[in-house]
């Protein structure tokens, strides 16, 4: 079998059988999934709900969607800390001070609760996500009334996108003075 009709068949063998759990136990759920969402979708225009195969694509995107943009951002933000040893070293310290750590390498995972003690990883992450949008279009806006915007007309009803990756500034000076509070 070709390598994507395996991942087609690997994702279908995993994801098949959650969905119909979900289906089985429909009213014994204390929490309501996205499987439930689309057990419950109905396509008005076709007079039908989704079938098992559009259930698992749908699942499939879904999850890939996630993993595609979180593994992008840990790729940039484990970059930035090759790239700036200082602050490599000061994210370890912090980490440290919170969880616990000895000197031959932290010993203790990094729990949830852990994350409101931890601002320095946070202006990290959010520096990555400045620097390095993952999308780099945000959804379009539309102007109530005509607006003229740095000399350019936007009329009423009109769409306005935003390429975020454009909005970083370009400036070094910039850059170096926020990057990493």
């Amino acid at each position: 079998m070709g390598g994507l009709l395996k991942l087609c068949k690997d994702q279908e063998d995993v994801l098949l059988p959650l969905i119909r759990a979900r289906k089985q136990n429909k009213g014994s759920k204390s929490v309501f999934s996205y499987a439930d969402t689309l057990l419950e979708l109905e396509l008005k225009e076709e007079n039908r709900k989704l079938n098992e195969d559009e259930m698992v694509s749908l699942c499939s995107e879904f999850l890939n969607g996630g993993m595609d943009t979180t593994s992008t951002a840990l790729q940039w933000i484990m970059e930035n800390l090759v790239k700036y040893p200082d602050v490599q070293r000061k994210l370890v310290e912090e980490i440290k001070e919170v969880i616990g750590g000895d000197d031959s390498g932290l010993n203790k995972e990094v729990k949830e609760e852990d994350l409101q003690k931890l601002p320095y990883l946070k202006c990290v992450v959010l520096e990555r996500l400045r620097r390095h949008p993952p999308a780099h279009l945000v959804l379009p806006h539309a102007v109530k009334e005509d607006v003229v915007l740095n000399g350019y007309l936007v009329p009423k009803d009109g769409t306005v996108n935003f390429m975020v990756a454009e909005m970083v500034p370009k400036d070094v000076k910039i850059i170096q003075v926020s990057l990493y509070l």
